[in-house]
């Protein structure tokens, strides 16, 4: 199990008309790829059949969708690739991931992410939630792309926090008043230590992609190159930003290195999430 990341989304720039469903229409399909997960599309689940239309066919190794409703819906609550030649998914249809329940358990039940066994390079790509008729489906972001994998793990010490967004006022006579805003949101808090050139570099990489702190960067917790269903470790991700605008390291011992913690904290949603 190694860590995977990924910042460019092969959806970015895609015109509205791009997403469409089998059965209905979208409701602000202009959230689904604006790279904020605070803004939220819906539909009716009896439209399940969520197809995006890449302009020509591109390669890529996996699909995240974040901020979601899906694992509160009743249903199977699962979730399914294909991609195909045709807008209709019958020319050059491929399955590069079967059918996986989603991860239901806070704080990854928001946020999904399939992996697929090999590289598939296709237009169309088509997006199904197993989830009963007549509910309402919200996402907050569609996440095609090609992922980079990274050759060490976090170490001993390393770890995560929640927050909860809000505001607090001292009134008169000591009474205090607080508005709830948001949250959790979670950080993740990563060391590092003994790394090689190679592996420094890696990180560096993976910082200046994300251009330190502008950038939002999917990270994959497992990285995973298989077609079987994904398990709940293999799903899980977080969508945010680095909170690093330089990139630091030292020399510990000979020629092995120790950058700073990586800080990645996950993007706000919507007021009241």
């Amino acid at each position: 199990m190694s860590l995977a990341y990924a910042v460019t989304n092969a959806a970015s720039g895609l015109a509205v008309g791009a997403f469409t469903l089998n059965s209905g229409s979208i409701s602000n399909a202009a959230y689904l790829n604006d790279a904020d997960i605070g803004n939220r599309a819906s539909f009716n689940s009896a439209g399940n059949l969520l197809i995006v239309d890449l302009g020509s066919a591109q390669s890529l190794t996996g699909v995240a969708i974040l901020n979601h409703n899906v694992t509160s819906l009743t249903g199977n609550q699962g979730f399914r690739v294909r991609a195909a030649d045709d807008i209709g998914i019958t020319a050059g249809v491929i399955n590069p991931k079967t059918s996986s329940t989603l991860n239901a358990t806070a704080p990854a039940a928001k946020d999904h992410v399939l992996q697929f066994a090999a590289t598939a390079a296709k237009r169309y790509w088509e997006l199904a939630f197993d989830v009963a008729a007549a509910q309402t489906i919200y996402l907050g972001e569609v996440m095609l792309f090609t992922s980079v994998q990274l050759s060490r793990q976090r170490i001993y010490g390393s770890g995560e926090a929640e927050e909860i967004l809000g505001t607090k006022q001292r009134m008169q006579y000591g009474t205090t008043r607080a508005s709830y805003l948001g949250g959790p949101i979670r950080r993740l808090e990563w060391k590092w230590a003994d790394l090689t050139a190679a592996q420094r570099i890696e990180l560096r990489t993976m910082w200046a992609a994300a251009r330190g702190f502008v950038t939002p960067l999917l990270l994959i917790f497992s990285y995973e190159a298989v077609s079987t269903a994904a398990a709940a470790a293999e799903q899980e991700c977080l969508y945010g930003n680095l909170e690093k605008n330089e990139f630091r390291w030292a020399e510990h011992d000979y020629l092995l290195y120790g950058p700073d913690d990586l800080l990645l904290r996950g993007m706000g949603r919507e007021v009241g999430s």
